[in-house]
């Protein structure tokens, strides 16, 4: 790394930001990622752009994180280019800009980033109501982003297909509730499954209430309190909570 080998200073640079054997340090982590991304590394841009939007190196620096990202989405890496559109969507080291942050998202999106598809699929389910202040939500929707369900099907399905929990429980949950599809309980449940058995917790409670009430299935108290008990495990600790409230009352 010392040498100047930019895929060195890059495994560096992820060495110290996640402390692999050793305690994280963030500082370190900058300085190795700025030497490679000096010599056009796009994970290690990406990776600066992280940092100085967390403020891990102290202080957030939101221009740098911002500038950083974009650096790296305009040579086409889909990681910075969701981030690019989280930084335009909040307005973090830049105006605030729904038109340009609907640009990035699809980019990343195009090219397989999940994150992005699932934010796309979740903005286009809930369109205006997302933004909850009114003049933003009002701007949000001039720019032609209403709510529209056959686009947030297409990019939950585009991640659900990649196997992703929160995208197969967003799924799940169009076809439960008949949002842009014909209501398919089968389906729903099919992708609530899929979804639980990577301990995704929404998903598992989800499960709960179908087999507590026999939605589109038999009706099996054992199969409800058998994901109640694993979703208690895996969930974190408000809705542990909420979880156990729902245990005492069986």
């Amino acid at each position: 790394a010392l040498g100047g080998d930019i895929i060195a200073q890059t495994l560096m640079g992820c060495i110290h930001f996640h402390g692999v054997q050793q305690n994280k340090d963030p500082n370190e982590a900058l300085a190795w990622f700025q030497k490679a991304a000096e010599k056009g590394c796009l994970t290690a841009m990406t990776y600066t752009g992280h940092i100085y939007r967390l403020g891990l190196q102290g202080l957030a620096n939101h221009y740098e994180a911002f500038t950083w990202y974009k650096k790296a989405a305009n040579k086409e890496c889909a990681g910075a280019q969701y981030m690019l559109g989280y930084m335009y969507f909040y307005g973090l080291g830049t105006e605030q800009d729904f038109s340009a942050a609907l640009k990035w998202y699809e980019k990343a999106a195009d090219k397989n980033e999940l994150a992005a598809q699932i934010q796309l699929g979740c903005l286009y389910r809930h369109g205006m109501s997302l933004v909850t202040e009114y003049d933003l939500a009002k701007q949000w929707l001039d720019k032609g982003v209403g709510q529209d369900y056959a686009k947030a099907i297409y990019w939950f399905n585009k991640a659900a297909e990649e196997g992703d929990p929160i995208a197969q429980t967003n799924l799940a949950c169009m076809y439960l509730l008949g949002l842009g599809v014909d209501p398919d309980l089968d389906k729903a449940i099919t992708l609530f499954k899929d979804a639980a058995e990577k301990d995704y917790p929404y998903a598992q409670y989800a499960l709960v209430y179908i087999y507590r009430y026999g939605l589109g299935t038999k009706q099996s108290h054992a199969d409800s309190f058998r994901w109640l008990k694993r979703a208690t495990i895996v969930a974190d600790a408000e809705t542990r909570k909420m979880f156990e409230i729902i245990l005492k009352e069986k």
